[in-house]
């Protein structure tokens, strides 16, 4: 994951891009607890054993191999639990080089990925929310990537 992140910081812009997306997945466990669109989250899901034999039982002919991150994925894919969204790291990095802030703050909600690109680009990240969950998988993600002279997050 550090070294996804010292890609991320020289890397040269291209939304398409998914870099340091493995440091959210890793560390945003909140995500995966998420309901969207009134579905089951992808968490509910995979406890429920019925669910995930229906899923094996629909997809199997898919599938060369099987695999718990197979069958997680599906639940996503499937569109039967699907994950929360979040910003991606690269497009914020790709954001934060085109427009950067005069003030070289960005003072905002807390968005993780938002945070991982500003700080990519040597910008200063003030987040605050009042999901302490958020929080302090946030603050998690600074003090992984040693990101403090960097990164502030706070409660509002």
């Amino acid at each position: 994951m550090r070294k996804d992140w010292k890609h991320l910081c020289a890397w040269t812009p291209n939304r398409k891009q998914h870099l340091c997306n493995s440091v959210i997945l890793n560390f945003h466990k909140s995500l995966w607890k998420k309901s969207v669109n009134g579905k089951l989250n992808p968490l509910d899901a995979w406890a429920d054993k019925k669910m995930r034999e229906r899923l094996v039982r629909e997809h199997y002919i898919y599938w060369s191999k099987f695999s718990s991150q197979k069958i997680a994925d599906g639940f996503i894919g499937c569109d039967i639990a699907p994950r929360a969204d979040f910003t991606q790291p690269s497009a914020a990095r790709a954001y934060f080089a085109e427009s950067r802030p005069l003030s070289g703050i960005v003072d905002e909600p807390l968005d993780l990925g938002r945070m991982l690109g500003a700080c990519s680009v040597g910008l200063s990240y003030h987040g605050h929310s009042n999901d302490e969950t958020l929080i302090t998988e946030a603050q998690t993600i600074i003090d992984f990537l040693d990101l403090g002279d960097f990164a502030n997050v706070r409660r509002t």
